[in-house]
């Protein structure tokens, strides 16, 4: 393989990533799309959509063994795709996240009648942004914005807290609201964890781009002093 070659195979497994994080996002918006107007047939073809995602995951994987196994990579080149593998698998998870509120609209007959409904796609908005934060990120190998992307967390974290108050009110004030409220409760956590793989994402693009590894990057100044 010429040094073009080598130098292509690197810049593919970006493109691959970021067309498995459009995938992902997709699978998102699609996912929100159907749980506020309750479509189950959007709401399957959700479902559906999730194998294309762990295949392109597993595609995505195979290719960046195989430039390990036949180019040796150094340095930086090693680092990115390491970072590579790493995301994937954040991605595909978040994919699962998306899966997870399309089953939710399968398994019921209709809309749930609860207030703290509205603000769920409000959480899912602030991921899908964050997630789109990260991946210019990604792009750019640009360590202080994934730090400053991490940062976006704590936003997801204080709705996710007044997503779960409002059901957690909600279920108390009427017990037969329990499994409906409940199953609206484990949507929205799946959105915060949306967010939590994307921090873990940024941590990689900041090992990639300083080969250090940064624990609690979504804390401010974690690391490396910077309060921006």
């Amino acid at each position: 393989m010429t040094r073009t070659d080598y130098t292509s195979s690197i810049q593919g497994v970006k493109d691959a990533t970021l067309t498995l994080a459009s995938m992902v996002d997709k699978a998102i918006s699609r996912s929100i799309e159907a749980f506020e107007n309750w479509d189950a047939e959007l709401a399957q073809e959700g479902v559906d959509g999730d194998d294309l995602i762990n295949d392109a995951r597993w595609q995505l994987e195979e290719e960046v063994i195989l430039i390990i196994a036949r180019q040796a990579p150094m340095a930086r080149d090693l680092r990115e795709l390491i970072a590579a593998l790493a995301t994937c698998s954040e991605l595909e998870r978040i994919g699962d996240y998306a899966k997870v509120v399309a089953r939710t609209v399968l398994d019921s007959p209709e809309r749930p009648e609860i207030q703290a409904c509205a603000r769920i796609p409000e959480l899912a908005a602030l991921g899908r942004q964050q997630l789109a934060n990260c991946m210019e990120a990604f792009v750019e190998g640009d360590a202080s914005m994934a730090r400053r992307v991490a940062r976006q967390d704590d936003e997801m974290d204080l709705l996710w807290n007044r997503i779960y108050r409002e059901l957690l009110t909600e279920m108390i004030a009427d017990p037969e609201l329990v499994p409906e409220a409940s199953g609206l409760l484990w949507i929205a956590h799946n959105f915060e964890r949306m967010g939590d793989r994307v921090t873990n994402i940024c941590e990689r693009i900041i090992y990639a781009a300083t080969g250090q590894f940064e624990e609690n990057v979504h804390l401010a100044g974690a690391g490396t002093g910077e309060h921006d």
